[in-house]
């Protein structure tokens, strides 16, 4: 059921909460930030408290885009090198939310952007002095994270906005179009919708969006890697992880609570035949490890730590750190795509299907309702639902190496054939540029 009320009455409503709500509840809850490190990084300059890139000087306007987490920071990374070549002089700036896609923009993006800096709320004194600062020309938000205050101030203040590899989780769907009040002048914002496919532009369409508002669909996170780039670095790890030619190495990737015991149970029954596999887990939050290297020593496992490699001949290494997965994945044999057999909507299979990894997927991959069901489809991965299923399928590829390669070029090939995005996405940037439409009336 959609909240009818005005748009006229609702938004400010909404952003009245927001400039009395927030800071009456940050008072209460600050001590309690206190102990998180990325709560404690990312609140004062999400408040507004942070150096913003010095742009004023430049002849021309920034291009803005915003990716929320990891995971929309590295799909747009070719789509950052595909902007640079077309849009000459103009600054490119990029905000992020979380700690973790900062930490990462920072190494990936010190040369490549003309400023990075974390979101700001959509308190008064965070957005105003973030628009002061920045004055784009076009706001470009990647995926999700739609802030309806912020849309309407881009609107108000002649901004155009667009949105790329866009996303709509059921979740998000059902609040959205339960608030469509609130939401739908959000989303009348936008000058254009790319939908990663085009079954999500359908989404968009019965959510309410105008359909000339939609436009080509693509999905970033197909350009994600580039060929060849997959197997960089992967040697030294391979010694600073204790590991010998001969072993065979699995690969949790982006695990969640729930999925190492699952994935460790299976392990210890696949060593009984296969002595010399190992286990690599790579916790999707990296705080996780200590828990995570816990399970494995309950199961008797010789276990290590990436930062603390006190066991040289492991069993199971856990991977403490972010940024490594790219570099693990094409030391597998094969791959547990975490965040999947409990519900998280899945983690990105990509990467391993980049590196020609077979895969297994849990039931839950409804964050990426292309990619999941194309890899199934074409044979490049195999849906699992417990401990006992993912021992038996990793059994059937440990057996038959020719079956597994079989399935891991399947992969391969399904992202070969769905890349590209990054360069139509950018075209469509540099012509809206070069030829900006109207703001939309608010």
């Amino acid at each position: 059921m959609r909240v009818r009320l005005p748009s006229w009455l609702i938004h400010p409503v909404y952003l009245a909460l927001i400039n009395i709500l927030f800071p009456l509840i940050l008072l209460v809850v600050w001590p309690l930030l206190l102990f998180k490190e990325k709560r404690r990084k990312t609140l004062l300059p999400r408040l507004g408290f942070q150096r913003y890139p010095v742009l004023q000087q430049r002849a021309l306007r920034p291009v803005w885009l915003h990716a929320l987490s990891v995971g929309e920071l590295v799909s747009i990374l070719p789509l950052i090198d595909a902007l640079r070549s077309r849009m000459g002089d103009r600054p490119l700036v990029v905000s992020v939310s979380t700690l973790a896609a900062h930490q990462l923009a920072t190494k990936r993006l010190k040369d490549k952007v003309d400023g990075l800096f974390y979101f700001p709320f959509e308190t008064a004194l965070a957005y105003r002095r973030c628009l002061a600062r920045i004055q784009p020309a076009l706001f470009v938000l990647v995926e999700t994270d739609v802030w309806p205050g912020y849309l309407g101030h881009f609107q108000r203040q002649g901004i155009n906005s667009i949105l790329v590899n866009g996303r709509l989780s059921q979740r998000t769907f059902r609040s959205q179009h339960c608030w469509w009040s609130l939401f739908g002048p959000a989303y009348d914002a936008f000058e254009a919708i790319h939908g990663q496919s085009p079954a999500e532009n359908d989404r968009y369409l019965a959510l309410g969006v105008r359909p000339e508002q939609l436009a080509v669909p693509g999905n970033l996170k197909f350009d994600a890697i580039s060929p060849g780039r997959e197997t960089g670095g992967s040697e030294g790890l391979h010694r600073i992880l204790g590991f010998s030619p001969g072993d065979r190495i699995l690969i949790a990737g982006s695990t969640h609570s729930g999925e190492e015991s699952a994935v460790l149970a299976a392990f210890k029954g696949l060593r009984e035949t296969f002595p010399a596999l190992k286990l690599l887990i790579v916790p999707r939050h990296p705080e996780r490890a200590e828990e995570v290297y816990d399970l494995a020593l309950d199961l008797d496992f010789k276990v290590a730590r990436l930062t603390d490699m006190e066991i040289r001949i492991p069993d199971v290494v856990v991977i403490n750190r972010i940024g490594y997965l790219s570099r693990l994945y094409p030391m597998a044999e094969m791959v547990f795509v975490g965040g999947s057999l409990v519900r998280k909507g899945g983690q990105n299979p990509i990467e391993p299907a980049m590196a020609g990894k077979p895969i297994l997927l849990g039931p839950d991959m409804s964050d990426f309702p292309e990619i999941a069901p194309a890899l199934l489809e074409a044979e490049g991965a195999v849906e699992v639902t417990d401990s006992g299923e993912i021992l038996d399928q990793w059994r059937v590829w440990l057996e038959d190496p020719q079956l597994a390669a079989r399935v891991g070029a399947n992969a391969r090939a399904t992202v070969a054939r769905h890349r590209g995005t990054s360069v139509g996405f950018a075209d469509a940037i540099a012509e809206r540029l070069a030829h900006p439409a109207q703001s939309p009336p608010s």
